[in-house]
């Protein structure tokens, strides 16, 4: 099968399970096309996906191709853009970012010439908001199904029109059974619904041996430096377990617009001899920084502006290098750490909670060896890239007319 992949952003350093997809794929024998809406801000330079076309790049350039595509199909160019008005009108009242559906027509438009002349038979979309957007114009111009992976931000905080996509779709699979009742109670049709999880490649079939806690304790974390991923937080968490515990130190990989704040809060807690920002790391870095963690630890929380994390890879990494993990009770989170059987959970934005549930996560080296190979047969069951590649597959293969 000729799959047409599209993503906000491809390849992305923040979005390794997009590209990841794209290279299991095409293992498995299917032509993969990649598409991104625009080029990366920090982008993935450990992999190759060749080349990716850019849908959003000059002003001038697209609307130079929009103008092209349209004297191509002019039927179709003026079918999508009586749809993107009359989706304008329904949406604006919810969203203003309904204003923007006839520019994503247009670019819906543009990709849908590219899409027939390569011959793609199917065109599968990641992330439901401006993404699903573009590909659902693209998929009525160019006379292809279409499929739509729904992750977070763009059902938490975007909503925009989600029973309506999900109408038009093929098929629309999220990465957990949460998002799945949430998106019914949005209006979707549970029929049209499927779990999808991000798969992990390349999981391994035994652990390494378990690290004895000794000398300095060192927990990790791992995420963009931005308020859903709970960072300071986790400082407050780590500042009040140093009173008690003085062998232990934080290493915080990633950068965002929340470093200064993280930084002030270090050093109005004295902990600058204690925590380290790494800034941000290639993936391949990343797996081996992971090796010398004792536990790994991700505080997500929701914004203020509504948006909160799915279930995060960084956390599906820890627990494959055999690295016991802490996280919040949000979202689908749960459906990946069972508190206390592949886990530890505490309450999120929580800062006292979070220190009692790393304590916890510290103290029992009994459980911890069990956590630890419970935590890898969970990933095998439910998280690897085989299984979630069939899962696809089976969404693809229904599309089919």
């Amino acid at each position: 099968m000729h799959i047409a992949y599209l993503g906000p952003e491809i390849p992305a350093l923040s979005a390794t399970f997009v590209y990841r997809e794209i290279l299991a794929l095409r293992e498995r024998g299917h032509k993969v096309t990649p598409f991104t809406v625009r080029p990366p801000a920090a982008l993935a330079t450990d992999v190759d996906l060749g080349v990716v076309d850019v849908l959003y790049g000059g002003a001038a350039q697209q609307l130079l191709g929009t103008a092209t595509s349209f004297l191509t199909m002019p039927g179709q160019g003026l079918s999508i853009f009586v749809k993107a008005l009359g989706d304008t009108i329904n949406g604006v009242g919810t969203s203003n970012k309904a204003l923007g559906l006839p520019w994503q027509a247009a670019a819906g438009l543009r990709l849908a010439t590219t899409l027939k002349a390569i011959g793609a038979d199917h065109l599968h979309v990641h992330f439901a908001h401006f993404p699903t957007q573009i590909a659902m114009y693209a998929s009525d111009a160019a006379g292809l199904p279409f499929t739509v992976m729904g992750h977070a931000n763009d059902l938490y905080e975007n909503p925009l029109l989600l029973p309506q996509k999900a109408e038009r779709s093929a098929g629309f699979t999220t990465i957990s059974a949460h998002n799945v009742e949430l998106l019914v109670d949005m209006g979707v049709t549970q029929e049209k619904l499927s779990v999808t999880r991000c798969g992990l490649p390349h999981l391994p079939e035994t652990l390494p041996g378990q690290r004895a806690l000794q000398g300095p304790i060192t927990i990790g974390s791992l995420g963009r430096l931005v308020e859903k991923k709970g960072m300071l937080d986790l400082i407050k968490a780590f500042s009040a377990l140093r009173a008690s515990r003085s062998n232990l130190r934080l290493e915080i990989v990633g950068d965002g617009p929340q470093r200064s704040a993280m930084e002030v809060l270090i050093v109005e807690h004295g902990l600058e001899e204690d925590i380290t920002l790494r800034g941000a790391l290639p993936n391949s870095e990343v797996l081996s920084w992971l090796d010398r963690l004792d536990l790994f630890v991700l505080a997500c929380r929701q914004d203020q502006n509504g948006d909160k994390d799915g279930i995060p890879v960084a956390l599906m990494e820890a627990m494959m290098k055999g690295i016991p993990v802490v996280s919040s009770r949000l979202t689908g989170i749960p459906e990946l750490i069972l508190d206390r059987e592949t886990g530890y959970l505490s309450e999120p934005a929580h800062p006292e909670s979070l220190a009692a549930t790393i304590d916890l996560a510290l103290v029992n080296d009994t459980e911890r060896k069990t956590i630890r190979k419970q935590a890898l047969d969970h990933l095998h069951r439910e998280f690897s890239m085989d299984v979630n590649m069939k899962r696809l597959e089976t969404l693809f293969e229904g599309a089919r007319p």
